[in-house]
């Protein structure tokens, strides 16, 4: 069984996302945007969920999309959009940025499809590339070992639905 270590309970997640919510207002405003927040599955549906309800913009679109990386490890859209983007400020929701390259993809895309502006939400920023989102709750500490799972981040798809965030080493 691997071992966990707690590394942010609810109460510190929460405490964040509210600061990250207050950071996100003072750029989107939907008086006079028309707003767009895409969720990347699987790993941002939970805290892309709780994000957009923190919001609380009842006009905001809330969509989803999957992104998978093809046979030479280039990223490939699995399922695309439900919602136009055209003309309109995107705010890509994810769990974490570890390489940069999912995001990039999407910012890129998302803009070839006309979108005034683009920005991007973490809950955890590995800080292991030069990429870095708009908003992130946390920056992963350097030299943590193993995986970092919980509030919708997992390891071969568990741990995803536990309300804090672990350090997970697994058995070699």
């Amino acid at each position: 069984m691997p071992k966990t270590k707690l590394v942010e309970d609810k109460a510190a997640i929460e405490y964040r996302m509210d600061a990250l919510v207050r950071e996100i207002k003072k750029d989107f405003n939907p008086k006079k945007d028309h707003i767009v927040a895409v969720i990347v599955q699987p790993n941002g549906l939970f805290f892309g969920t709780n994000l957009c309800q923190r919001i609380g913009y009842p006009e905001m679109i809330v969509d989803t999309i999957c992104v998978c990386l093809d046979e030479s490890g280039c990223p490939l859209i699995a399922k695309d959009l439900d919602h136009d983007i055209g003309g309109k400020k995107v705010l890509i929701i994810d769990g974490a940025v570890e390489t940069g390259m999912t995001l990039q993809f999407l910012i890129k895309q998302f803009r070839k499809r006309g979108a005034t502006e683009v920005k991007v939400a973490v809950l955890v920023d590995k800080g292991t590339s030069r990429f870095k989102p708009d908003y992130a709750c946390f920056q992963q500490e350097k030299g943590l070992n193993g995986y970092l799972v919980g509030y919708g981040l997992g390891y071969n798809g568990c741990y995803r639905a536990t309300q804090c965030l672990y350090n997970l080493i697994p058995d070699n």
